[in-house]
């Protein structure tokens, strides 16, 4: 369950983004189907850290917290990869856009989806509050989005450091986000009515 739940999280926003764009239509052979059905590397790859992860974690010694990072540590480290890992998805979800000639808001949406989709169905299938409709500290859509503006509006720089600064940036703003509590407005709903009332 864990292994397939972490696949569905890592493959899940770029199948959305296939499905709306009518498929991965980048392959040589002309076929239409979602990205890990024509290249399943992805899906290997998906299937593979999700196992490795579900083993190290069970192999991991929480008995003896002084032989190995401590809580707030395991939480810094997770934090980043979780941050690296937007950007980057992000950044392939424009790549998509981008070999499709879509114009500039589709692709962000084509990053918004690749980046957070998987997440979103994470959390439906675990009946959990979807994270991307909720008003988290972290900017959990805003930074992939800052992340894939960066990519697409220095077209002129060479490929690494397009990366790295759309990457960069991803990284940037959960971290503000995190430290000054940062995120977008909301609207009021009825408990926040209720309390201030």
């Amino acid at each position: 369950g864990c292994v397939v739940v972490g696949a569905i999280t890592g493959l899940g926003g770029g199948t959305i983004r296939d499905m709306i764009l009518g498929g991965n239509n980048n392959t040589e052979n002309g076929s239409t189907a979602v990205f890990w059905i024509n290249e399943p590397e992805y899906l290997k790859l998906a299937l593979g850290v999700a196992f490795g992860t579900f083993l190290a974690w069970q192999c991991w010694d929480f008995s003896h917290p002084e032989s190995i990072l401590q809580d707030n540590q395991i939480s810094q480290v997770l934090f980043l990869m979780d941050s690296v890992g937007l950007g980057v998805f992000a950044i392939i979800g424009v790549n998509n856009a981008i070999r499709l000639n879509l114009t500039f808001l589709p692709a962000m949406l084509c990053a918004a989806l690749t980046s957070t989709g998987g997440g979103m169905v994470r959390d439906v299938l675990c009946q959990k509050p979807v994270r991307v409709l909720t008003p988290h500290e972290e900017s959990y859509v805003t930074a992939p989005l800052l992340s894939a503006a960066v990519y697409q509006l220095i077209p002129g720089a060479p490929l690494g450091l397009r990366l790295a600064a759309g990457v960069g940036s991803c990284v940037a703003m959960r971290l503000f986000s995190t430290q000054t509590g940062f995120r977008l407005p909301t609207l009021p709903g009825p408990r926040q009515e209720a309390a201030s009332a």
